[in-house]
């Protein structure tokens, strides 16, 4: 059995320790670097990894495919969450790849495409199969019917449509460089 006496003094601070629970977020609050960024807490319909941002890779280059000995462009692209971590993406990309005028300033309705490409990115097995989990980027292997003359200016520009509508872009400038041919070995 409980005595009213215990149950006299468990009832303030019960009552106090629910007091404090429900002011206790707004009393205890964290005050280092960055306390005055609120970060968004997704709703029931969003998702905090669908991609914001994306960015084509360093590693993006024109070259011979070993398997087919077909020229391609081997595109690698990064998709980015809202805090900037590698995230994946369902939908479709449009890679062109532009021959520029060649300077900084160039306006872009001078430039020629050269190669248009769209690759849909909607299954388990797409995704898969364009994935690098070493890189952590989607690598694309784009067939060309030939390279480049050495020293063009390219720019590549990649588009990603995401299942809701949202378009993401981003551009990167290439230079084809020329072939270097290996030594002649001699008997």
């Amino acid at each position: 059995m409980i005595s009213q006496r215990t149950v006299g003094c468990v009832a303030p601070i019960a009552l106090s320790i629910a007091l404090l629970g429900s002011v206790g977020c707004e009393l205890f609050q964290f005050k280092g670097d960055g306390a005055e960024e609120q970060i968004e807490q997704p709703g029931p319909q969003s998702w905090p990894f669908v991609p914001v941002a994306m960015r084509i890779h360093p590693f993006t280059s024109i070259e011979c495919d070993d398997q087919t000995q077909a020229v391609v462009l081997e595109a690698r692209v990064e998709l980015l969450d809202r805090v900037g971590d590698m995230t994946k993406g369902v939908g479709r990309f449009r890679f062109e790849l532009m021959r520029t005028a060649g300077r900084a300033s160039a306006n872009p309705v001078e430039d020629e495409r050269l190669y248009s490409w769209d690759v849909p990115m909607v299954t388990l097995d797409e995704n898969a199969q364009h994935y690098d989990a070493i890189t952590r980027t989607y690598a694309f292997k784009l067939k060309m019917d030939r390279l480049p003359a050495p020293g063009t200016p390219l720019r590549l520009i990649v588009q990603f449509d995401n299942a809701h509508g949202r378009r993401l872009a981003a551009e990167a400038e290439l230079t084809m460089n020329p072939v270097e041919e290996e030594p002649a070995t001699g008997a």
